[in-house]
């Protein structure tokens, strides 16, 4: 078992990321620290997820003293809406859940942001636990405490701040995970990955990505051991980041967001659950690598072994056809990042480990890189 701290000092709170394989076969065990026998317990899961380990986890959750209810939503980003969290409030009064029980989020990364926004804001916050089974949730959206629905055309443009009280991640839930969703999770691997690139050397989790990459093209049948690590290293990463900056303040927390502008414009764009939030990113930095080049904010060297990487690893690097350049731009305008109508880009610099926050790009140049990108196809 591997066990790491987030630690929040400002709120002089802590809490656990549990990695352990089977995990999800001892949760009444994992969830004793935090949530007390004879509590109820909301279960919010999707259909594919629910089908694969939803009835299993309610019997360990009964025989472990809790009273515990579903809540089922569709599959996909198009149930991010204010509308199902309605339906979840009411499935939650009629359950009796009081503001001393918990919502479990057991799923990817759109059943965590739901529940967990229904966590934050049911009775102005109940206990919240993430059980995230699929990679991109265990590496990342399951940490941080980072909670959203999309509203209108604007992704996760209504949510909260709100921490897990615990997180239970079971790597082999991974073997269930198709092909797609397990490339759509390392696309935020390498996010993480290319805070780090170096032109001197390889290190870290970039280097553990470039030797490990065969094995994580093929993800289901990996070994349990480099599932692990991989989960292990980018918690950590994502961990240290939330413990300076959790709610996005210093701009500590904002280099996380690497390829997401660009991103969340192809999401929107290709009509949500078109693309897989993942996809979008690895699309979004493969954009903000060549909109640093052509800045002169990057060496053509650290900008070829990053494309490398991303190329090593099988993302999608191309958006799909039908998109329009002026439409992807004006959706950038629209995030909750930009503002007075400036758009907030994440930028890889010539340096190891950094990444600058640029707000100053003109238009003209994020328009030339978007063209660039969907001529390449």
């Amino acid at each position: 078992m591997t066990a790491l701290t987030v630690s929040l000092p400002a709120r002089a709170r802590d809490y656990q990321i549990i990695i352990e394989p089977g995990l999800l076969s001892t949760l009444g065990p994992a969830l004793a620290p935090v949530l007390p026998a004879g509590s109820r317990a909301l279960l919010i899961s999707d259909e594919t997820v629910y089908g694969l380990y939803g009835e299993s986890a309610l019997a360990q959750l009964d025989g472990a003293g809790y009273q515990a209810q579903r809540f089922v939503i569709p599959d996909g980003e198009t149930s991010k809406t204010l509308s199902m969290v309605e339906s979840a409030y009411d499935a939650a009064l009629k359950f009796g859940l009081s503001r001393r029980d918990a919502i479990i989020a057991l799923g990817g990364g759109v059943v965590g942001d739901l529940a967990g926004f229904c966590a934050a804001t049911y009775y102005r916050g109940t206990t919240f636990v993430q059980i995230p089974t699929t990679l991109l949730a265990q590496i990342d959206s399951s940490v941080g405490g980072k909670t959203a629905v999309n509203f209108r055309t604007v992704k996760n443009g209504v949510g909260a701040f709100y921490q897990p009280a615990r997180v239970l991640i079971d790597p082999a839930a991974l073997s269930t995970l198709d092909a797609r969703q397990a490339r759509a999770g390392l696309a935020e691997a390498a996010k993480y990955a290319l805070l780090e690139i170096s032109a001197t050397g390889d290190s870290g989790l970039f280097g553990f990505l470039s030797v490990q990459a065969e094995a994580l093209r093929h993800l289901s049948s990996a070994s349990p051991a480099t599932r692990c690590e991989l989960i292990a290293r980018c918690c950590q990463i994502k961990a240290e980041v939330v413990a300076a900056d959790e709610t996005e303040r210093s701009g500590a927390r904002a280099m996380l967001n690497l390829g997401h502008t660009f991103g969340h414009a192809l999401e929107a764009a290709a009509g949500y659950g078109t693309l897989l939030h993942g996809e979008a990113v690895a699309m979004g930095m493969a954009m903000a690598l060549e909109m640093s080049t052509q800045l002169d904010l990057l060496g053509a060297e650290e900008a070829r072994r990053a494309r490398a990487l991303l190329r090593a690893l099988d993302l999608p690097l191309t958006p799909p056809a039908g998109l329009r350049a002026e439409t992807l731009l004006a959706l950038m305008t629209q995030d909750k990042k930009a503002h007075d109508g400036r758009i907030s880009f994440v930028l890889p610099v010539e340096c190891a480990g950094r990444v600058r926050l640029c707000d100053d790009v003109p238009q003209a140049t994020a328009l030339a890189v978007v063209r660039a990108a969907l001529a390449a196809r």
